[in-house]
């Protein structure tokens, strides 16, 4: 009896050992179904900003996989040695126990559906009680879990999401996004049949209804699943989004560091803003905790909130400043710091950002192309500086590998060189068409390091020029306007190929890669006629979606090209900036004068007003710059600035020691020579005059440096102070230029003449109608002034005017500009009549005959 005995608890080991063995063979099933929760998953999580760029994820998908592989062999023989376990528990061997901490830190790697059944059944077995619920749910959990497609999933929660738990609801979550990792054809689809499934409508009716009870790894698990889904917040109200932001704000701090990672990197993701409550909850638990997150952890959250531009709190950055161990960082990580410090630029220690650079830069070579291009964006934006060494290394890297960049990072790293500063970039400031905020100067660098930066932009040149039709709109306008900032001048065939791709990829164009560009084109004098045009059209289609930064750019460019886009097309920009007007600071509030002027777009006296009244109250300062350049830009309108303009510009003046750079002061003594000159004409105009005059004495003491353009100008001033109650002021402040300014007057004037079209007609009629005592484009009064057409036993000139005479308002209503203005009112000074003709009123007239009369009457008028 005592052998049987034995013999059958021997059997009955066995039978037990292949139950077990029959569990983790079913375990192995769930285990593989299992991934895309928390490590899986997390190498997309990983992926860091690309500029307008698609879903890069891919980068981290084959090593993310190939972890997989090892991390799924070593939980399957977990799950058999404590399958083990609990028979040799029966032979009287006592069994090995965990209590729920540490088997939620052994199973971190693990699915979080699956974690958290373990533990509620652990629980509820340490109670001795069945739940019924519980077990059903845990039933659908490994059914969800085993699907291996859309089709099977559908057929497992058809009928039954309305007995779901939320773990259910999650899970289902994580099987789409799995499913929807397989590429983008396989994301499509998946998204297809969420959008008109009922199945699915109903999972996420109840996905509502359970979020109330959602556990941390479930809504981290679920808002992961809705960054891989494109799932993100409906424009006309979302239910779903509601429940899921108050149960990530209800949970708040209690997250891991993976979940907070894994909900940042969605927000990301999806282009969406994550709320301040659940921001707030991330920044308090980074900064608490900041020495648990492991690497990627720390630097994907740091992205993540970073992401639209906001900055963190201070003590969050220095938490991961003295947290992070860049020598432990790889590539990717590396990068999506530098990316993260380029959208907060001046909020982390210099000594980081250098450490950052000197760690990046010696490990150059182990970043692919793709974390290569964005490294070298990030540190550009975040302010690094180079010197000759770094970026000899630097060219010398991507010169290396030119052959295999696609587009996409060309565009990057041509923008990259293109934005380095301190040091790189040389910052100036004019009022000349090729006004550029920032430009390239790599005149600190040794020969051999401009050289290598010559050589490298060639070789971007090429290899965009050989991929060009797989690039996107974003590429297109990154690299031109990279291009444009570094005087780069690509190639005839380059331009012409690029101008074909631009055009045929402009439907839908965003507003930046829009205005980049127009700016490119402009700014290196490419032929883009058809460019222009095109857009143009889609400017004014779009004009509302525009910021006022992109909106300057591109009247700008607009400037340069001497293209009119239209009454129509400006009044429209001219209301979307007046939309965001209060939140312009002064160096936007010029801009916007000096474009619209330099497009001769008169602005409503509405707009005036209310830029005279932001100007007042905003608190950062009116430089020389500023300053000058609104005072030319009311000038060159012919339009008296507001009392409360001058009043601003009194107390800056009065308020500062700091003279004005030369060619700042040059502007700003014609502006105010204009202005003060005209018959409604402020008294502050002129006293502004003397305080600016006052405050830079001694700076024009001689013209080295001003240019041609800024001579012009002061004589001009010279010329319109005389007879007038400034003329002391003007002649005193320009008495030791007044040689080098005559003489760039008298090389203007008498330059060979160019007629127009416009001046040869009505040449033509005066002959015709035999009044012939008259010359075409003669100097009078010493060469000071050439008229179109001069009548000297007359004393009478008619000036036949064009529409750079003009600006037009939103009504179409043509007023003569401020230096036409002033050229009538001189000739008038020194004895001259002077005879008008508008090239808006000659086009109106049909007919010879009407054209004569037109022409005798204002003649007779005259006289």
């Amino acid at each position: 009896m005592f052998a049987l005995g034995r013999v059958a608890r021997v059997h009955a080991r066995v039978h037990a050992w292949r139950v077990a063995r029959a569990r983790t063979t079913r375990a192995r099933v769930v285990v593989r179904g299992a991934r895309g929760d928390e490590d899986a998953k997390f190498g997309d999580s990983r992926s860091f900003e690309v500029v307008d760029a698609n879903d890069a994820s891919t980068t981290t998908e084959a090593s993310s996989d190939r972890a997989d592989v090892v991390k799924r062999s070593a939980r399957t023989r977990s799950i058999g040695r404590r399958a083990r376990g609990r028979g040799a528990g029966r032979r009287g061997v006592p069994e090995r126990k965990e209590d729920d901490s540490s088997a939620a830190e052994r199973r971190a790697s693990g699915d979080a559906a699956t974690s958290t059944f373990e533990g509620e059944k652990t629980k509820t077995k340490s109670k001795g009680v069945e739940n019924s619920s519980f077990e059903a749910s845990l039933r659908m959990n490994k059914a969800l879990m085993a699907c291996e497609t859309v089709e099977e999933l559908a057929a497992v929660v058809g009928g039954r999401a309305s007995a779901m738990s939320d773990v259910n609801a999650s899970t289902t979550y994580s099987r789409l996004a799995k499913f929807a990792r397989g590429g983008r054809r396989a994301r499509e689809e998946v998204v297809r049949e969420m959008s008109r499934a009922t199945w699915f409508k109903e999972v996420e009716a109840r996905s509502i209804e359970t979020m109330d009870k959602m556990q941390p790894r479930s809504a981290a698990q679920m808002a992961w699943a809705c960054g891989h889904l494109s799932r993100s917040r409906l424009r006309d109200g979302d239910a779903f989004w509601d429940a899921l932001e108050r149960a990530l704000e209800r949970l708040g701090t209690k997250f891991k560091p993976q979940g907070v990672a894994n909900v940042a990197w969605a927000y990301a993701k999806l282009e969406m803003r994550m709320p301040q409550g659940i921001r707030n909850a991330f920044e308090t638990h980074l900064e608490r905790n900041a020495q648990d997150y492991k690497p990627y952890e720390l630097t994907i959250t740091f992205w993540a909130l970073t992401k639209h531009g906001d900055a963190v709190r201070e003590d969050v950055a220095i938490a991961l400043e003295r947290t992070l161990d860049l020598t432990c960082c790889k590539p990717q990580e590396l990068a999506n710091v530098a990316s993260a410090y380029a959208r907060i630029r001046g909020l982390g220690s210099r000594d980081f950002l250098k450490a950052l650079v000197q760690e990046s830069f010696s490990r150059l070579g182990e970043f692919s192309d793709y974390e290569l291009s964005m490294l070298l964006w990030g540190l550009s934006n975040a302010g690094s500086q180079l010197l000759d060494a770094d970026a000899l290394k630097m060219f010398g890297e991507v010169r290396r590998r030119t052959s295999s960049l696609t587009p996409h990072s060309v565009s990057l790293i041509a923008g990259a060189f293109a934005t380095f500063n301190d040091g790189i970039l040389k910052r100036f400031n004019d009022c000349d068409d090729d006004y550029v905020a920032d430009s390239w100067c790599p005149s600190q660098f040794e020969e051999s390091t401009r050289e290598a930066l010559r050589l490298t932009m060639a070789d971007l040149e090429s290899v965009f020029l050989n991929s060009i039709a797989e690039s996107n709109i974003a590429d297109l306008g990154f690299v031109i306007w990279a291009f444009a900032r570094l005087s780069h001048r690509p190639s005839d065939e380059f331009v012409r190929r690029f101008e074909d791709e631009a055009v045929s990829k402009l439907d839908d164009c965003p507003p930046k890669h829009l205005a980049n560009l127009m700016y490119g084109f402009s700014r290196l004098k490419l032929s883009g006629i058809r460019l222009f045009a095109n857009a143009t059209f889609c400017v004014w289609q779009n004009a509302s979606e525009f910021t006022p930064i992109e909106i300057f750019t591109v009247c700008s460019a607009l400037a340069s090209e001497n293209h009119d886009p239209g009454a129509n097309v400006m009044v429209q920009l001219e209301s979307t900036v007046l939309k965001s007007l209060d939140s312009l600071d002064s160096a936007a509030l010029t801009e916007f004068l000096r474009v619209f002027a330099k497009l001769r777009y008169m602005l409503s006296p509405e707009t005036f007003q209310a830029i005279a009244r932001r100007a007042a109250a905003t608190l950062d300062r009116y430089d020389s710059y500023r300053l000058s350049m609104t005072l030319w830009s009311h000038a060159t309108l012919g339009v008296q600035p507001h009392d409360e303009v001058l009043e601003r510009f009194m107390d800056e003046v009065r308020g500062t020691k700091k003279q004005f750079l030369k060619h700042n002061y040059g502007l700003a003594l014609w502006s105010l020579a204009v202005l003060a000159a005209q018959p409604n004409a402020s008294p502050g105009a002129e006293r502004l005059m003397r305080a600016i005059v006052d405050l830079n004495d001694g700076v024009l003491t001689d013209s080295n440096g001003l240019p041609d353009k800024t001579l012009n100008g002061l004589y001009m001033a010279r010329l319109i102070a005389v007879g007038r109650s400034f003329e002391d002021v003007i002649l005193s402040a320009t008495s030791a230029v007044v040689d080098d300014s005559e003489r760039a007057w008298l090389d203007v004037k008498t330059q060979d003449p160019t007629t127009s079209n416009l001046q040869r007609a009505v040449a033509d009629h005066l002959h015709d109608m035999g009044v012939g005592d008259f010359d075409v484009e003669r100097a009078v009064e010493g060469g000071k002034m050439r008229p179109d057409i001069v009548f000297e036993s007359r004393r009478l000139v008619i000036e036949v005017d064009g529409p750079h005479h003009y600006s037009v308002d939103a009504d179409g209503v043509r007023r003569e500009l401020g230096q036409t203005i002033v050229r009538n009112e001189l000739l008038r000074s020194w004895g001259w009549k002077v005879c008008v003709v508008p090239y808006h009123e000659w086009s109106e007239l049909i007919g010879d005959d009407e054209r004569e009369e037109y022409l005798r009457a204002k003649l007779d008028a005259s006289a």
